[in-house]
């Protein structure tokens, strides 16, 4: 953990990278300010308790949450995760599309 309290605590420190499941809960990190999303992930927990790393009692500036898409599935995707709904949801509309074209 002295990695983190360095970075709350260093404004030097401008990027930290982590893997989602262990930056999801029990973190205080409002010294960052942005959040980059390079691929969806598949627990609705894990992406809203990410996101609110940043987003907690002592922030004092806007907050930046930025998903990087590379398909219409993935954006359909991430839209499900900020509407809080379950992503499983996304994959059995997708696959009654598909039948629908075949």
């Amino acid at each position: 953990m002295i990695v983190l309290s360095e970075f709350q605590s260093d404004s030097k420190l401008r990027v930290l990278v982590a893997q989602p499941g262990a930056m999801s809960h029990g973190l205080t990190l409002t010294a960052a300010n942005t959040i980059v999303w390079f691929a969806p992930i598949t627990s609705n927990e894990t992406y809203l308790q990410a996101n609110a790393r940043i987003t907690r009692p002592g922030q004092k500036v806007n907050q930046l949450i930025v998903m990087i898409e590379g398909t219409v599935m993935e954006r359909r995707y991430y839209q499900r995760l900020k509407d809080k709904q379950k992503v499983q949801g996304l994959f059995i509309e997708m696959v009654r599309e598909s039948r629908a074209y075949a």
